[in-house]
């Protein structure tokens, strides 16, 4: 995963996630849950959670695909993502962490490492026990090399690969750019170009989150637009579009990143433009961001 994986997971959570609390047999473990019909894209937001994708046959219909994340670890990650999230979801994050409760401290691989250089040097068990505050029976299982050190978490140091970097013509900076592309892949289409307008190919997202579409019209410098009157007990829907040579330059930008149904939209999208533009990459730049939800 040589992308910053934590803000492509944002937007894709924001479209297609679900912040669940934990059920009453199993207090401990609030849930993050990722469902979604491409196999491809389960198994790229399982690799960020460091799971496995789960499939659910549904019958005549498509099979659905899931990422689950559960326990401390998901705990962890809402915490890291509720600044990125819209009003909706860090409601669904608060009610999820509502009255957690953690289990017993657990060492990391530092810790361990330090523990064994300090009892060589001669300190007592019962003063290591008070020091990384854990049971001395946890430290004799340290020095007995018996103790399991849990993984790390790699969402914070993939999310800073290519720092400082802009996709050239889209006016995005990192951030925004890879949460925009996990957001489309989850809210997103990419159509063909109108007959009438044979160089104008189309992206289409929506949201009943008005924060939402307001910070993708914002990234995509357009005017959300409100869905005529929905039926009766319907939330509000916002739609966005965005077409033609800026369009074009998007698609290309995130092309990299999309699961293979949504790169193959975008490739019968952009395929008959003629004057079709070349791939764009990303140019250093030392501006800062200002994007509301993207300040990590």
């Amino acid at each position: 995963m040589g992308w910053p994986a934590l803000f492509w997971l944002a937007g894709m959570l924001e479209g297609e996630g679900s912040f669940m609390k934990p059920i009453p047999s199993d207090s401990r473990r609030p849930l993050i849950s990722c469902r979604t019909t491409d196999l491809d894209v389960a198994e790229l937001v399982a690799a960020a959670f460091g799971t496995t994708a789960q499939a659910n046959d549904k019958g005549r219909h498509r099979t659905e695909f899931a990422a689950l994340l559960r326990g401390a670890r998901a705990v962890e990650l809402m915490t890291v993502l509720r600044p990125m999230m819209s009003t909706r979801r860090r409601a669904a994050i608060d009610r999820a962490l509502f009255g957690y409760a953690p289990p017993r401290r657990t060492l990391n691989g530092v810790e361990v490492e330090e523990i064994c250089r300090r009892r060589a040097k001669g300190h007592t068990i019962s003063s290591l026990a008070w020091c990384y505050r854990v049971s001395r029976p946890t430290i004799r299982s340290v020095l007995k090399g018996r103790y399991r050190v849990r993984g790390g978490t790699p969402w914070l140091p993939l999310s800073g690969v290519i720092r400082g970097a802009i996709a050239a013509g889209t006016g995005l900076n990192w951030k925004e750019l890879y949460w925009l592309a996990g957001w489309l892949e989850a809210e997103g289409s990419f159509c063909k170009p109108p007959p009438s307008s044979p160089r104008q190919p189309r992206i289409h997202g929506g949201s009943s989150d008005q924060d939402v579409i307001e910070e993708v019209g914002r990234l995509l410098r357009i005017r959300p637009n409100l869905e005529p009157t929905r039926r009766r007990n319907r939330s509000p829907y916002w739609r966005v579009l965005l077409r033609g040579r800026r369009a074009i330059l998007l698609m290309q930008s995130i092309r990299p990143v999309m699961g293979k149904r949504r790169t193959d939209q975008i490739d019968a999208a952009i395929s008959g433009v003629n004057g079709r533009m070349e791939p764009v990459g990303f140019e250093p730049t030392s501006s800062a961001t200002n994007d509301r939800c993207l300040q990590v």
